[in-house]
């Protein structure tokens, strides 16, 4: 799939950071009690003594608690969310993705076809080479009778076949250059040499990385000190280039250490960084300790503010959290720890004013329809899209948002968040009409034979579906309380409406697992509930045909079976062009049209990713499309700052 990486292992780890896990860990070591105060027995003549030594102030100190202690600091690791919210302050980028848009933090830019860095040249491809499949959307070997783009074809409308010889592709070159005088916190200096060794370690077959930048990658070379260029595989094309810039990995520390024994080295669990802060001290079951960088490069601008940064690991105690903000144990609570409290609990204590919160809006839970037949056979129940409007009708988002997310977000009508720059509201949204939907399900041939909501309904003539059959559906989601609150709400919408449920619950695993294993992408359900990233146009592969899975296709994440042609060259167009071109905006319009009008998901409501400090603490704002929500851990300030 294509989604924004603005990391290498950036997209892996933003999906990592909606994961949840329990454990006991208290520090008492970083909770100061207050002085205690007694009544003054009045003036008294002082005794005189020796001297007393005057003790150094204390170090100004930011206390970051979060839930569990990770295991793996290594960029190339599955990190947990909270591995994530510390190497934020360890790294500064490269870029960072704010606002759902991609910002250069150690670049000088991102590549544009306007300046030259970004550009399409031409290539020669023989018989063996690799190239990008545009059937199967993967890197593949050229073969005779092998579909590939030629130069200047950007969607398969325009595909050829292979026959021999040689062939002309377009291939995407883009050309990075960092920031100058950018260090190591150990004083080296950071090169694009640094960037190239990172790419050479991620593409090390014992590194445990996904390879999909690296598998579309055909060179990654430094051209200066400065400068590296990418070069994609010949008819690859991909809107997100910022993705294709190696994050720095210290060559000068590290290139000496086997990428094999790297993710369990002293170095990985403490890796040097460029970033505001530098690891000083790890205490196992206990927290990090960080003091500031030196050789940061912001430090002139007084970053950062804090002249110690401890995270300390909640565990079991997470749920005493906004308590230990009050006692001064933790200043700031990652979502990791919000997580764990309910929502009217944080509700009310920001309103008290025991809290500062910050809530953006975060994944997008959905209800997808299984709309072709099941993997056994069967035709699917909701092949007619009236039958699935009808469904989404029944169904009161907003009394789930507020429920649910407290509120605090939004019910979006496409793949898109409403406040996503390219969101376009679609011409048919659909809304809460009870009976509306049931009129448009008899319209459909469910028909209400005893006039009971309490029975489901019945087919009459209903194409591909045996007379009679009963609207029965099975419903899978996962065995959390969260989403079994939500499956009790839809439970009784549909109900309402005339509409039976199965339910089956299953571990997040077993939901997600791949064709042919997996419920969901195997084809065994009517009804998922699940929730998913919503950053990017490019989302919308998540319901394109080639995401079907199959035998074809066993890592297909569309698990409706929906395919549009109109909306997989729409959706080619956002995955490849750029912003700006009336073709892009075209794409924009009609991808959340037909998808909205054909309905193969429902989108529910967004969680909440939220950030929560101390009063007098400030500078921290959740962000719905940062890979942490302590993306800006270096301006955090305090007090009188504040001002």
């Amino acid at each position: 799939m294509t989604w924004l990486r603005p990391r290498a292992a950036d997209r892996r780890r933003w999906e990592a950071s909606l994961r949840s896990a329990i454990l006991l860990i208290v520090l008492s070591a970083c909770a100061i009690p207050p002085a205690l105060g007694f009544p003054s027995p009045g003036p008294t003549t002082p005794e005189v003594g020796p001297p007393t030594a005057t003790l150094p102030p204390e170090p100004e100190t930011l206390v970051v608690c979060l839930r569990d202690e990770p295991s793996s600091l290594y960029l190339y690791a599955d990190l947990a969310p909270e591995a994530n919210a510390i190497l934020e302050a360890v790294y500064d980028g490269p870029v960072d993705v704010r606002a759902y848009g991609v910002q250069p933090v150690a670049l000088e830019k991102l590549p544009t076809f306007a300046d030259g860095d970004l550009r399409v040249e031409t290539a020669a491809v023989g018989e063996g080479d690799l190239f990008y499949n545009p059937e199967s959307r993967q890197p593949d070997n050229l073969r005779v009778g092998s579909p590939y783009l030629p130069d200047g074809c950007g969607s398969g409308d325009c595909a050829e076949t292979f026959g021999g010889g040689r062939v002309r592709m377009d291939q995407l070159v883009a050309e990075f250059r960092l920031l100058p005088d950018l260090r190591w916190s150990d004083g080296q200096p950071l090169r694009a040499a640094d960037s190239v060794f990172s790419f050479h370690v991620d593409a090390d077959v014992a590194t445990p990385s996904t390879k999909y930048e690296v598998d579309r990658t055909y060179a990654y070379e430094q051209v200066d000190e400065r400068t590296v260029r990418w070069t994609g595989i010949p008819g690859f094309r991909d809107h997100s280039v910022a993705g294709y810039f190696w994050s720095p990995l210290p060559e000068h520390a590290w290139g000496g250490i086997a990428p094999a024994d790297l993710p369990d080295s002293p170095e990985a669990r403490s890796p040097l960084g460029w970033g505001p802060y530098q690891i000083e001290e790890w205490t196992p079951g206990r927290h990090v300790r960080l003091a500031p960088n030196p050789n940061y490069a912001r430090a002139g601008e007084g970053l950062p503010r804090f002249e110690r940064l401890i995270y300390r690991f909640l565990g079991a105690e997470s749920s005493s959290g906004l308590d230990q903000v009050s006692t001064g144990e933790c200043d700031v609570l990652d979502e990791s720890v919000l997580g764990a409290i309910a929502l009217a609990e944080i509700g009310a204590a920001a309103q008290s004013g025991q809290i500062a919160l910050s809530v953006a809006g975060g994944p997008m839970e959905r209800l997808d329809f299984r709309v072709s037949a099941f993997a056994d056979g069967r035709p699917s129940l909701l092949a007619d899209p009236r039958t699935r409007r009808a469904l989404a009708g029944c169904v009161n988002r907003d009394r789930l948002e507020e429920e649910l997310a407290g509120g605090w977000t939004s019910v979006p009508s496409t793949f898109l968040p409403p406040d996503h720059p390219d969101f376009r509201a679609p011409d048919e949204p659909i809304g809460f009409d009870p009976a509306a939907a049931q009129a448009t399900l008899e319209s459909a041939g469910w028909s209400d034979v005893d006039a009971t909501p309490s029975t489901p309904r019945r087919a009459h003539s209903v194409e591909g579906v045996a007379e009679g059959t009963e609207l029965i559906l099975t419903l899978g989601t996962t065995d959390d309380g969260f989403h079994a609150a939500m499956v009790d709400d839809l439970v009784a919408d549909l109900a309402a409406c005339g509409i039976g449920l199965k339910l089956r619950v299953f571990s997040a695993g077993d939901l997600f697992a791949a064709w042919p294993d997996g419920p969901a992408l195997g084809g065994s359900l009517d009804l998922i509930v699940w929730g998913w990233p919503a950053l990017d146009p490019a989302t919308c592969e998540l319901f394109s045909s080639w995401q079907i899975p199959g035998d074809h296709n066993p890592l297909g994440v569309n698990a409706s079976g929906w395919a549009d042609p109109d909306f997989d060259r729409s959706c080619l167009v956002l995955m490849s062009d750029q912003a700006g071109d009336p073709s892009y905006e075209e794409a924009l319009v009609l991808t959340q049209d037909l998808l909205a009008a054909s309905s193969p998901m429902l989108p529910l409501f967004l969680r909440p990713r939220m950030i929560a400090s101390a009063p007098d603490v400030c500078g921290l704002q959740a962000d719905p499309s940062a890979l942490t929500v302590l993306s800006e851990l270096e301006a955090a300030r305090r007090g009188e700052a504040c001002g």
